[in-house]
């Protein structure tokens, strides 16, 4: 069993994925141990591999909530959850053979395209909180996922459904998602769809607020701005149009365009007395839009 194990690791490092992280009892590991644990934890029963019949269908992790991811309330800061559900998504991929690594070989990658959240409690500091995340299936050239955190009492903190799309690497183009996925990979047809229908948010006026220009502590891995800054941009438009601290309680994000480092994009918001909003960000000149979002803070 040891060898199989470090096997699979001495793979994993040399494809370069030791990048990838995860958390058990509130310490962080490389994914060749995170592969130990997961074997172990399943007795030795499933291996990871193409040849693999029984793949993980669903994966949990363990967070403590630190205090540098925590904004002035002690809760947790939105950017930082989308942060976990990236990590995840990523780890996820790797263990059902999907991951960066794999897409790479094949001229392709991930890019995450539509994300709804619907988020009941914020976990406040040193909280221990579960975060679950599976695939859950094809929706036209997307793949979909989804997303339930839960503190330690099983209550639900937070749901959410993310749409991938596969980009060629050359082109940025979509292609079709269901050519480059396994045929054992994993349905979930028994777990719940949190938001199926992630659909095109209709354009509406709103009053400009911030301009934001992208440096390079906002790019990721793919070399564009990372959908999580995206969402602290969001965050802090929100909380510029009303001069306040406004918690996000629901959101949908569509990531339309890539920016770029020293890309410059012009935030706009509109919040109505309910707390209902809608939020773009375009180009300078309004000719690009990069992202819109639309959803509910707490007045």
């Amino acid at each position: 069993m040891k060898k199989q194990v470090e096997k699979i690791a001495k793979m994993l490092f040399q494809q370069q994925i030791f990048h990838l992280l995860f958390v058990f009892e509130n310490v962080y590991y490389p994914a060749s141990d995170r592969i130990y644990f997961y074997l172990f934890a399943n007795n030795g029963e499933k291996m990871i591999g193409k040849d693999t019949e029984e793949l993980p269908h669903v994966l949990t992790e363990t967070h403590f909530i630190r205090a540098h991811e925590c904004g002035v309330d002690g809760l947790l800061k939105l950017h930082v959850l989308l942060d976990y559900l990236q990590d995840i998504a990523a780890s996820h991929a790797e263990l059902l053979n999907v991951g960066m690594s794999s897409l790479t070989r094949q001229g392709t990658l991930w890019v995450l395209s539509r994300l709804s959240l619907e988020i009941d409690r914020y976990p406040a500091c040193d909280e221990k909180i579960i975060l679950k995340s599976y695939p859950s299936g094809i929706s036209g050239l997307f793949a979909t996922r989804e997303y339930v955190m839960r503190d330690e009492n099983d209550n639900i903190l937070a749901k959410g459904t993310s749409f991938w799309l596969v980009l060629d690497a050359k082109t940025f183009r979509p292609v079709k998602a269901v050519d480059f996925l396994p045929e054992n990979m994993p349905q979930n047809e028994n777990e719940e769809r949190f938001f199926p229908d992630l659909g095109k948010i209709v354009k509406k006026e709103v009053v400009p607020q911030i301009l934001f220009t992208v440096r390079h502590g906002d790019i990721d891995m793919n070399k564009h701005l990372n959908n999580a800054v995206f969402s602290r941009m969001i965050f802090d438009t929100l909380c510029k149009e009303k001069n306040s601290f406004l918690p996000v309680r629901k959101i949908q994000i569509n990531f339309i365009s890539s920016g770029e480092l020293g890309t410059e994009i012009l935030f706009g918001s509109s919040i109505s007395p309910d707390g209902n909003f809608y939020l773009h960000g375009l180009s300078p000149d309004g000719k690009k839009i990069y992202i819109q979002a639309e959803g509910k803070v707490e007045l």
